[in-house]
């Protein structure tokens, strides 16, 4: 598979260069960060499914014009299945990564690379109470980062619900998870606000946190 890229916004692209050599696979990923390189301000990170046992990574020091070996994309002894939740870099340099977990699928973890790509450790997420979805298109766990490198964790549970984890260390612990999405049956729901007026009804928050943790995630960078 191979990569291009602008440097004015899409006006014009250079490349392609050679990122792995798995032609006919899948989930494909790609992210920067400003890790340091030896030939440009960011490294850049392709992941892509390497089948079983785990997804396969490499890195470019150079912008995009030269790719490294490809790696394992999660500690070597796992055994996580190939396909892979797209990949984001943190304003710290991290890596991150969704995937199932190391012991034979259980769980969803967060796969964390502070060298450019190069090792990756694995991070299960608390999903003992939500559970996994265990259907095709739900293997992977989603994450994302904000400018102020906080970690924000997305995965679907036993009930087909999103639910949402987030870590103050980099991946190493994590909150109690909580669903994100409405209660269907009360999704229409009309209700009266404090002043008498009537307006949607909004279960699950109280009132001083409305929109709080949506504008948070909203505005993040990533």
């Amino acid at each position: 598979m191979t990569v291009e890229w602008p440097d004015n916004e899409g006006q014009s692209w250079v490349g392609p260069s050679v990122a792995t050599g798995w032609s006919v696979q899948d989930h494909q990923t790609i992210a920067s960060s400003p890790y340091p390189a030896a030939f440009h301000q960011t490294t850049w990170v392709f992941c892509v499914n390497g089948n079983y046992p785990y997804p396969v990574c490499s890195a470019s020091n150079d912008g995009g014009l030269t790719w490294g070996p490809e790696l394992p994309g999660t500690p070597s002894d796992c055994e996580s299945g190939g396909l892979t939740g797209h990949i984001t870099g943190s304003e710290n340099g991290n890596f991150y990564r969704g995937n199932r977990g190391c012991n034979g699928g259980e769980g969803y973890s967060i796969y964390r690379s502070t060298n450019g790509g190069l090792t990756w450790t694995e991070h299960p997420l608390p999903t003992e109470t939500s559970g996994t979805a265990e259907t095709w298109n739900f293997e992977e766990a989603q994450v994302a980062t904000d400018s102020e490198d906080n970690v924000h964790a997305f995965w679907m549970g036993f009930d087909n619900m999103p639910y949402y984890s987030y870590p103050l260390n980099e991946g190493d612990t994590w909150s109690s998870p909580f669903m994100i999405a409405p209660d269907w049956p009360e999704r229409n729901r009309v209700s009266s606000d404090h002043r008498g007026k009537r307006g949607q009804g909004r279960p699950g928050l109280p009132r001083r946190l409305r929109g709080r943790y949506l504008e948070r995630l909203h505005h993040s960078d990533h």
